[in-house]
């Protein structure tokens, strides 16, 4: 039985050894791949070269090219090669590639390898487009949320119903054809939209320096989670633009007849240089300031509100006709304005200038207050309180005024049928009233008033300051030392994703910025992957660690959730001046970094950044809430981290 045994053991530990062998062979067997560039323009035919490390004699090679935006496989060798020597080139040329992410797969096995490959590499590109000429109907672009086109020239839109979908525009887009539809595309030059009188666009997580709009109908351009410096209107005729409230616009000019319709938008400066027979109707709340440079016809919708007009005509014979609704408005170059019967400005007119404002009796004014010293201002309305806070001339023409407030002296006109209720204010006795219109009785309290009201501003003054003649530290200097404690802790950072090695240094932004102690204590809840000093972190392992900052009292703490990754992509989310700022870097040269931010699985932000081992930056504005950012480069796999804003 043992003599049975014992060549039965003897071949199965042969076998056994055998296949060890076989294992090690493989794991030391390594491809080089060589040849191939990170990028490519459409239509090229790179050749690749393959040699071969940890084999002796023979190897056959199987190369394989797969189309990361339809999934499509190419074999290029059609099973594996001849047998070649290892250490020899051995040379695949690429078919002439269409623009997209393609990833380069080699397989090899020594010739007489009965394994399925004893080693393999690969490598990934992308191929651009120069310049686009879109005549047809169809869609273009990319059909991969995950892989964007790429195109580093200008795209010419020409076809009508066309749709462009996923991509990056190194230069301008131009869109001539009507009903054309543009979805998730950054631009980083100008989008120009053209698509004739009666043509319509619309735009889809679209980001771009400059937006251009020429032409449109009534009801024509849509802008949804739209991102852009600045919206320019400059068209022949009137065009309805709709904003939702995903957009957000840092400045809008408008040059031409335009109804402007924002659905919650954030929307920056708004400045109106057109003509008065070109009505601008703002539809909706916005929650911003309107400059107007030139004469001008303001109109809102019913419900809608302005919450500031500016009057700053570069003509000082500007008209400007308002029929709207608005929260305050600044006269602060010389102009005349005509208020509309259908018009209420909720708060006040200031007057910084030369002015002649009339407006029908309908138009509802609560204040007038004149604030430009030695100005004339001709006044022909009916308003609820007239102050004077600068000394100037005032014809008051068919007014009807409640209450005028002398804060400062000054003259006043008054025709015959203008008629003031109520005079008062500290400087009443120094307004000269002259002419035909009806006065009431100066307040004979309100001196009294006064006097009792600078007494107690006095007595306050003097309390606070430690004397009458006292200053902030006499007052302090006098007694016990104020300690004004730490309210809250804060970050810049809001999300951040290391690879293994790197390092950060932590803004830590202490609140009040008075307050007498500001030292803070670093803790780490798990030191074998993230460490830190000062501020400093250091990732040390792949994983999750908390970062903390705490007063020395310990009374008040701000902590940071820190992953660290081996994938080769460091991204840092950061709060910067009402902004959200990525900064992304690689550990390849020449990265080229895809980024998605979602909100509730919906696309709030698209980007693709180049770089390498230094860290890139990008921007945008988001809205409060919970975001999750993905993000993968050539060469990585998708690392993601959620934050809040």
């Amino acid at each position: 039985m043992k003599r049975r045994l014992f060549p039965i053991f003897l071949m199965v530990a042969f076998l056994i050894s055998n296949l060890f062998l076989k294992s090690a062979a493989a794991a030391q067997t390594k491809v080089n791949i060589t040849g191939l560039n990170q990028e490519y323009v459409q239509g090229s035919s790179p050749t690749l070269y393959l040699t071969t490390t940890g084999v002796k004699g023979n190897v056959r090679y199987n190369v394989l090219l797969v189309d990361l935006v339809s999934g499509k496989k190419i074999d290029l060798t059609k099973g594996y090669s001849k047998p070649i020597k290892s250490n020899i080139k051995y040379s695949v040329k690429l078919p002439k590639l269409d623009n997209g992410y393609y990833r380069v797969f080699a397989y090899v096995k020594g010739e007489k390898s009965k394994t399925k490959y004893d080693g393999y590499a690969y490598k990934q590109f992308m191929v651009f487009v120069k310049d686009m000429n879109i005549s047809k109907t169809g869609n273009y672009g990319s059909n991969n949320e995950k892989y964007f086109q790429t195109v580093k020239g200008n795209i010419n839109i020409t076809g009508n119903n066309v749709i462009y979908n996923n991509a990056v525009v190194f230069k301008d887009v131009f869109v001539k054809g009507d009903n054309v539809t543009l979805n998730n595309v950054k631009i980083e030059g100008k989008l120009v939209l053209d698509p004739g009188k009666y043509g319509k666009a619309y735009l889809n997580n679209i980001s771009a320096k400059e937006i251009e709009v020429l032409s449109g109908a009534s009801e024509s351009i849509y802008l949804n989670n739209v991102f852009a410096d600045e919206l320019k209107v400059e068209a022949e005729n009137k065009v309805r633009i709709v904003t939702d409230q995903k957009t957000n616009l840092n400045k809008v000019f408008i040059q031409s007849a335009l109804i402007f319709e924002n659905k919650d938008a954030n929307i920056g400066n708004v400045e109106v240089n057109t003509i008065d027979d070109n009505i601008v109707e703002f539809r909706g709340n916005f929650d911003t300031e309107v400059k107007v440079t030139s004469s001008a016809y303001i109109k809102t919708s019913e419900n809608s509100l302005i919450k500031e007009i500016k009057l700053v005509p570069e003509n000082s014979k500007s008209n400007i006709i308002l029929e709207a609704n608005i929260k305050n408005l600044t006269i602060s170059k010389d102009s005349a304005l005509e208020i509309k019967k259908n018009s209420n400005i909720e708060d006040a007119i200031k007057v910084e200038a030369n002015a002649t404002i009339k407006a029908d009796k309908e138009a509802k004014i609560n204040k007038i207050e004149i604030t430009g010293a030695n100005k004339n201002v001709k006044i022909e309305a009916k308003v609820d309180t007239l102050e004077i806070k600068a000394e100037s001339k005032i014809e008051l023409v068919n007014v009807e005024v409640k209450t005028l407030v002398a804060s400062s002296k000054g003259e006043v006109l008054t025709n015959k049928e203008t008629k003031i209720e109520k005079i008062e204010g500290s400087k009443k006795d120094e307004v000269k009233v002259s002419g035909e219109g009806q006065l009431a009785s100066k307040d004979k309290d309100s001196k009294e008033d006064n006097q009792s009201s600078g007494g107690t501003t006095g007595g306050s003054t003097g309390g606070t300051t430690g004397g009458p003649s006292g200053g902030s530290t006499g007052g302090t200097t006098g007694g016990t030392p104020v300690i004004i404690p730490v309210s809250s802790i804060d970050f810049d950072e809001i999300g951040v994703v290391l690879n293994k090695n790197d390092e950060l240094n932590l803004n830590c932004i202490v609140h009040p910025l008075t307050a007498t102690d500001k030292r803070i204590t670093w803790d780490s809840d798990n030191i074998d992957v993230i460490s830190v000093s000062n501020g400093k972190v250091n990732a040390k392992a792949v994983g999750e660690a908390t970062i903390t900052a705490k007063t020395l009292d310990q009374k008040v703490k701000k902590s940071l959730k820190i992953k660290v990754v081996d994938s080769g992509i460091s991204l840092i989310v950061k709060k910067e001046s009402g902004k959200i700022s990525f900064l992304v870097k690689s550990a390849y040269d020449n990265d080229i970094i895809t980024m998605k931010v979602l909100q509730d699985g919906n696309i709030k932000y698209i980007d693709q950044i180049q770089t390498g081992k230094n860290y890139s930056k990008v921007s945008t504005m988001l809205d409060k809430g919970k975001y999750i950012v993905y993000v993968k480069g050539l060469n990585s796999d998708i690392i993601s981290i959620e934050f809040e804003y």
